[in-house]
């Protein structure tokens, strides 16, 4: 379990989701990870869950809380584009219809993945080398990079 809200980190510095309004953290999800539920994920962890009387959203406390919070999000809206899909089915109603634990945790990989390129500053550090390379190379050098998606 990793911390995410800095009242139970107070000794660290805030972290990337208490910092961020929820259309900015929709493009992250989009930029960082093609996420298809980025709009309703980024309203439901940071616009819509407010405690009665604070403008500021319930922050999740703990990944193991974010990736909760993720599932029960996107579960509603998997199970409404299933039965979308098979409207002739026997169910009666989306919500009768089960997603595999698996197809819903990499949507959580996914939101995990677009907060590990934002903390760890990936794109600015890829960008970086890329504008660094020419003068890192000899004359004619090559580079060869090797990349691995999680």
């Amino acid at each position: 379990r990793h911390c995410l809200n800095q009242q139970q980190c107070p000794r660290k510095r805030p972290t990337t989701l208490c910092r961020l309004k929820p259309k900015q953290f929709e493009s992250m999800l989009q930029e960082n990870s093609d996420e298809i539920y980025a709009t309703e994920i980024a309203q439901g962890l940071l616009g819509k869950n407010k405690k009665k009387g604070s403008k500021k959203p319930v922050i999740p406390k703990t990944t193991t809380e974010l990736a909760e919070r993720v599932r029960a999000i996107v579960e509603p809206l998997m199970q409404a584009a299933e039965f979308d899909k098979k409207k002739s089915s026997h169910k009666a109603t989306a919500s009768d219809i089960d997603i595999p634990k698996a197809l819903l945790d990499s949507t959580v990989a996914r939101v995990m993945q677009a907060l590990r390129i934002e903390l760890n500053g990936e794109f600015r550090v890829l960008e970086q080398l890329l504008e660094d390379l020419p003068s890192i190379l000899a004359p004619g050098g090559r580079a060869v990079f090797l990349t691995f998606h999680s």
